[in-house]
């Protein structure tokens, strides 16, 4: 007794009491820890130990990141990062979930190990009441639970394929973040939802496409709608057998509500009209009411293919960069249009003339550093052999009627040469002596502006004479530049914080026709892209045909089983430009 009380008098001893207390614990726990994670660890270890550091498949799956599970695995001496104390973490769980539900991204999670994860997942049941993890499955379960977590993060991050391998004129760099480090602190901190997250676009606009996926797959599950006949086209007015069809094709998409008119109805009335012009307007198609040959064929489009329409373009989604910049210039090549972001707000947008399919606009993304007012054109020589020299040909003062001087030896400090003393016959891709240029003014095909770009192509956006193109539909009539229904607009908004460049400044140097390169306070980034079914600032689907038929490589690509990793990463090549 008197022993204890002592003992309890004396502050150190009990504070040496407790520590021993404490370092007992911990041996017991980190013994256990060592006891349960010891025999996992060598399960994984010895996995490369005994394929001699080529380790291809697991439980029957193939891995896909061989190289950085290796180097994963290397760096923690093997230890399991997806279970602890012989059991799996909550993490191996919540990638499991984000996997399921990879179908909602136009992705496969048969891809990513998904049903063997789901078995492994599960313990081995010994009696009603007692489970057990047996040390080999939670190996197997570690490898494609990490392998499944490079791979999906690969494809979300950069995409599941790479353009460059079928598309040699997308020039977009894509992100490149090591997986392996993503890994790494996605299991050290458990946050794997957040940082799958974080790869995915971060653009309103994907999760938005995702949604429209959700809806299309529903309907094609439903049997998606009527086709409808094509005889002739049909005006507001009409009778017809067939716009009972239009009706019915209608009413499952939702353009036609059904409450003003029967669906077998014949007559083609105001109701039906304006549901059919908002059909158009989603497709692209002049919305005029009247039920043509494209109208048809775009309602005839099954709901099967529009899923794969949506998926193509959520993959190009996850090529362009998550960061877009806080103010950029976005042209979407398939709907004509260009928008001026500040601060995710669109603050200007337009219609634009894009590349020709023969010419076709190139994806890429680049910065614009000045402007030119009345600039001169240097004729690219593509141009110059496949459109200017056949109209030479035909008619004498061709170059003359545009203004358009010739330069010996591509030397605009030489005196110009006569067009009529040039042998037109001779000249061809190897034998071209000529710069061809054009003088500013109302007959240049740059017109009164040009927004330069860096890029080796030669394409950049400018002004155009030709004002009646931008009234179409379908504006694909350039030689590859980006032509802009209101250019002034866009100069006025780029120059806004020059204050010696408003409107009247501007155009009042437009007036004397005299180049003049103007610097912007601040430059913004310009994306090209390809998007075939896209979300308006309005929140609203749109579909756009595809103009240069670039969709079914890129549905033919995903429908092939993915590649290992490391993916290739695209580069900038360089290439002739247009116009």
């Amino acid at each position: 007794m008197e022993y204890d009380e002592r003992m309890n008098a004396n502050p150190v001893n009990r504070t040496i009491v407790r520590l021993a207390v404490l370092l007992t614990l911990v041996c017991l726990v980190t013994c256990r820890r060592a006891a349960v994670t010891l025999p996992v660890q060598e399960n994984i270890s010895g996995h490369w130990q005994t394929s001699g550091d080529q380790l291809v498949l697991i439980h029957g799956e193939r891995l896909m990141a061989q190289q950085e599970l290796a180097r994963f695995y290397r760096r923690r001496n093997y230890e399991p990062g997806w279970s602890e104390n012989g059991v799996p973490r909550p993490c191996a769980d919540s990638l499991i979930r984000q996997l399921s539900q990879a179908e909602q991204e136009g992705l496969v999670g048969s891809s990513y190990h998904l049903a063997a994860l789901m078995e492994l997942n599960q313990p081995q049941r010994i009696s009603r009441k007692q489970v057990k993890w047996a040390a080999d499955r939670l190996a197997e379960l570690d490898i494609l639970l990490s392998d499944a977590f490079l791979l999906f993060a690969s494809h979300l991050q950069s995409g599941r394929v790479n353009p460059r391998t079928f598309d040699a004129e997308w020039f977009v760099r894509r992100d490149s973040a090591d997986v392996v480090v993503l890994l790494e602190e996605a299991v050290r901190n458990g946050e794997v939802c957040q940082k799958l997250e974080d790869l995915r676009p971060h653009h309103p606009s994907y999760r938005r496409l995702c949604q429209a996926l959700a809806r299309f797959r529903t309907l094609a599950q439903q049997g998606g709608w009527p086709s409808v006949e094509y005889v002739a086209k049909l005006e507001p007015g009409a009778h017809s057998p067939r716009i009972a069809q239009v009706r019915r094709r209608l009413l499952v998409t939702g353009e036609w509500s059904g409450r003003s008119t029967a669906p077998d109805s014949l007559f083609y009335d105001e109701a039906l009209v304006e549901a059919v012009k908002s059909f158009q307007r989603t497709h692209g198609l002049e919305s005029d009411g009247v039920i043509g040959w494209s109208t048809v064929q775009e309602m005839n489009v099954s709901a099967e293919q529009r899923c794969t329409q949506i998926i193509v373009n959520l993959e190009r989604w996850r090529w362009l960069y998550r960061d877009l910049g806080d103010r950029y210039i976005l042209v979407n090549i398939p709907s004509f249009e260009l928008e001026v972001v500040e601060q995710d707000s669109i603050v200007m947008s337009m219609r634009v003339v894009v590349g020709k399919p023969a010419r076709r606009t190139p994806v890429l993304s680049d910065i614009m550093t000045h402007l030119v007012l009345n600039p001169y054109w240097n004729v690219p020589v593509s141009i110059i052999l496949h459109d200017m020299i056949p109209e030479i040909r035909r008619r004498p003062h061709y170059l003359s009627d545009r203004g358009i001087r010739l330069y010996p030896n591509w030397d605009i400090k030489r005196s110009p040469v006569n067009p009529a003393s040039v042998d037109w016959s001779k000249l061809n891709k190897n034998n071209l002596p000529y710069l061809f240029r054009q003088d500013p003014g109302p007959e240049n095909a740059l017109g009164r502006v040009k927004f330069v770009l860096h890029n080796d192509f030669d394409v950049y956006l400018h002004d155009s004479p030709t004002r009646g193109l931008f009234t179409r539909a379908e504006r694909a009539f350039s030689s590859g530049c980006i032509r802009l229904q209101r250019p002034i607009d866009l100069a006025v908004y780029l120059l806004r914080d020059s204050p010696s460049w408003n409107r009247e400044a501007i155009l009042r140097t437009i007036q004397t026709q005299r180049e003049v390169t103007i610097a912007l306070p601040r430059p913004y980034s310009v994306h090209l892209q390809y998007w075939t079914a896209w979300i308006t600032a309005q929140g609203e689907l749109r579909f756009g045909r595809d103009i240069y038929q670039r969709d079914q490589k890129v549905a033919d690509a995903l429908a092939l089983q993915p590649k290992e990793i490391p993916v290739e990463r695209p580069s900038f090549a360089s290439g002739s430009g247009e116009q």
